[in-house]
């Protein structure tokens, strides 16, 4: 029986769990979809721990939690996890509960990615409350994130028990998240950033908006962007449709509140879905007609994918967060329009003056 069937069904004693993982060690990775595993199942620390250390030191991908699949998280574990970060490439940490959670574990587990050169997709459920209150641990965060090798990052927010939050006094702080995001665009490599909040609210100033804007001109590594609370004004909206038109070719994704549905996000998306069929190697000075050839083939221009929500509502590896997968054209307009935006590119290398 597959180790994860066995935690659902009941919790047994850390001796039934040791027979069968020595019978059955694969179990331990068998789980319901890839990247759900047995891990998320096992309740107590004790069985967590020892399925934690039979894990084939050639497995690089751990998922916990996440909808649906419950996990518990708690400080023993949390020493559990940093043991095995220096073995993993794709780490999603999703805990659905906190046992006794003082932010201890946490900071532990989050510690661990202090030097490790391993981790390049990394989603974290993050506790706002204890970054806020304790600015220390914060920017220890925020210099972590910046020092590790991570290149795809999605946080979700969310308030900490009613115990720790009871812990804190009125009135209760709340993190910063936009000096973090305009940190992250102006000093890490990142090729994906998801912030989201449990609350649905992101703590983001107007001033943190505009630099964030500011900053998608000159970065040329992040493909995906998603902070879906973040609402721009009328001015911060034409900066970065002017940014997305003239400078930045790479960002391929953005997801950002249109509450009133303004035209000018169509026109975002738009080049947004320019850059996602390949606009940035027109950009350089020796495209030539071959590489525009290439990228108007029905192959390359039939893949894109439409961005209409890059969160959904699954834990997946960052770079196929696209919505609903749907990777066709509303209709044959959309199509055209990416293709004539092409041709519009580089008119120099598909026609000459008489």
């Amino acid at each position: 029986i597959p180790l994860h069937l066995l935690l659902q069904t009941y919790r047994p004693k850390l001796q039934d769990v040791e027979r069968l993982v020595n019978i059955y060690p694969e179990g331990i990775w068998e789980g319901i979809r890839p990247g759900i595993n047995a891990l998320t199942y096992a309740c107590t620390g004790n069985v967590f721990d020892y399925c934690a250390r039979k894990l084939p030191k050639t497995e690089s991908s751990l998922v916990l939690g996440g909808e649906g699949f419950p996990f518990l998280f708690s400080n023993d574990k949390a020493v559990t996890i940093g043991g095995l970060m220096p073995q993993l490439e794709f780490f999603h940490c999703f805990p659905n509960y906190f046992y006794d959670f003082n932010g201890e574990g946490w900071f532990h587990m989050v510690g661990c990615l202090q030097g490790n050169t391993s981790i390049v997709d990394l989603a974290l459920t993050v506790p706002a409350l204890l970054l806020a209150s304790l600015h220390a641990a914060n920017d220890n965060f925020r210099q972590i994130i910046l020092r590790s090798s991570v290149r795809k990052l999605k946080l979700r927010l969310v308030d900490s028990d009613q115990k720790t939050m009871e812990k804190v006094s009125e009135p209760k702080p709340r993190w910063n998240v936009g000096n973090f995001v305009v940190d992250m665009l102006r000093e890490a490599k990142l090729s994906a950033l998801v912030v989201e909040s449990g609350s649905g609210e992101l703590n983001i100033s107007e001033s943190c908006a505009s630099k964030i804007v500011d900053f998608l001109k000159d970065n040329t590594t992040l493909r995906i962007l998603s902070l879906p609370s973040l609402e721009l004004t009328s001015v911060q909206l034409n900066c970065l449709f002017k940014i997305l038109k003239l400078h930045n070719s790479t960002l391929e994704h953005l997801d950002i509140r249109n509450p009133i549905l303004d035209h000018r996000m169509e026109k975002i998306q738009y080049y947004a879905r320019l850059n996602q069929c390949g606009r940035s190697k027109l950009r350089i000075p020796t495209a030539t007609a071959a590489v525009l050839v290439e990228l108007l083939s029905p192959r390359e221009v039939d893949s894109i994918k439409r961005s209409t929500s890059l969160l959904g509502g699954q834990t997946r590896p960052t770079s196929e967060l696209s919505g609903n997968g749907d990777r066709s054209f509303r209709n044959e307009m959309d199509r055209l329009n990416v293709i004539y935006g092409l041709l519009r590119e580089t008119p120099s290398v598909w026609c000459s003056a008489s």
